[in-house]
């Protein structure tokens, strides 16, 4: 077996030995495909304020400098979380911390949508990228886990 299979099986195996099961074949490419639109909208989440400084420099009447650091802020955070953050959920099944992350996307979106302020914009932007940092980490393993090598 190659490197990436090995890894997506032990990656099934959780600490009390338990294995992960699979989800039936057809179901796959969905699951697949339901990654692929979640990793769609974090990046998309991620890029959407570089294109709306202006309107939400006025709006939350802050400098451009300001806001351009909740995207720095943004992708530092996911850089230096990711690894720690995933250490810490090694052991909760996978699929409960991708719901988890999923909803924090949802719930993160929301409160930043409707923020007044620039901290509470900020505070926002940093839950979602620290679903972000830890959906990167679990993603890959949950894709090569889907499908056999044969």
């Amino acid at each position: 077996m190659d490197s990436a299979t090995e890894q997506a099986q032990r990656a099934r195996i959780g600490e009390d030995g338990a294995i992960t099961r699979r989800p039936a074949p057809w179901h796959r490419p969905a699951v697949l495909g339901a990654l692929m639109l979640a990793a769609l909208t974090f990046n998309t989440a991620e890029n959407l304020p570089v294109g709306l400084l202006d309107l939400i420099s006025e709006d939350l009447r802050v400098s451009l400098s300001a806001v351009g650091l909740l995207v720095t802020g943004y992708g530092v955070t996911v850089a230096i979380a990711s690894v720690p953050l995933a250490h810490v959920v090694r052991a909760v099944p996978r699929r409960y911390v991708l719901t988890g992350l999923l909803a924090a996307l949802v719930v993160s979106g929301l409160v930043a949508a409707s923020a007044a302020s620039y901290w509470l914009l900020l505070v926002a932007r940093l839950l979602t990228a620290l679903a972000q940092a830890l959906f990167w980490a679990v993603m890959g393993p949950v894709a090569v886990g889907l499908f056999t090598s044969e």
